[in-house]
This record gives structure tokens, sequence and C-alpha cells, in this order.
């Protein structure tokens, strides 16, 4: 069970990840991002779920989240630029991402455009 505490337990970091909100079962990250950044929550504000029922992707298109085959999530962002230059975020936001995996699993990550991880042609991040 994923547990807001032992997720943030060590963590160092100045803005993403410093609130963190867990649910075993939620129907969308997404959406539960949505509506905890329409009431103010601060930037960076994870939102996680070991499974949803309603998972979204891009355009709105549904995908399963199976229980405890995956972690998912939503962050909250507060980015100063216009909305249109938000899909450059979510392609470097990928691209930190596989290098980072590359340090800690010693193994090739590859990009899926235009923002999926793949790990022996498997998908290890939708974001």
């Amino acid at each position: 069970m994923l547990i807001d505490s032992e997720i943030s337990f060590g963590l160092s970091t100045k803005t993403i990840g410093k609130k963190i909100v867990a649910f075993q079962t939620l129907q969308s990250t997404n959406d539960s991002a949505s509506k905890l950044a329409e009431q103010n929550a601060s930037e960076g504000t994870i939102i996680v779920a070991e499974k949803q029922t309603k998972g979204k992707g891009r355009f709105g298109r549904h995908w399963h989240s199976i229980a405890n085959k995956g972690i998912y999530c939503s962050i909250i962002l507060r980015p100063p630029f216009s909305p249109e230059f938000a899909p450059g975020l979510s392609l470097m936001t990928a691209v930190a991402l596989a290098d980072s995996f590359e340090i800690f699993t010693q193994s090739k990550i590859q990009i899926k455009w235009p923002n999926d991880l793949l790990l022996n042609k498997k998908n290890v991040l939708v974001y």
C-alpha cells in the first residue's frame, strides 16, 4: 500500500514532492490533481495511486491502471509560461526521467513519443 510518509521519507526536494497525496484506488490522478490545483494546492504536489478506475492519457484517452502493477501519478505544476508551451515540458520531462532511469538501472531507456518511457519494450512510466 502506498503511504505518503513512506514515499517522502529521505526525499530532499525544493518543490516536487514536498506534498504527496497517496490513494489505494482513485478514479484519476489527473482529475484529482486538477481539483487540488483549483483549490490552490502548492506547486509540486504529487497525487499517486496504486489503481485508477478511470485513468486518462493524452486527448482524454482512457487506459487501464491495474492494481499492484504500477504506480500512477500526476504532479501539479505552475510553470511561468503559457499553456501552448506545455507539450515541450512533457518532452523535457521524458528526457530527464529517461536519463535518470538509465543511471539507476544501467539499462537503455527509450522514449515513445510523446512521453512514454520504455525498458525492454515495456512501458515503465506514463505521466
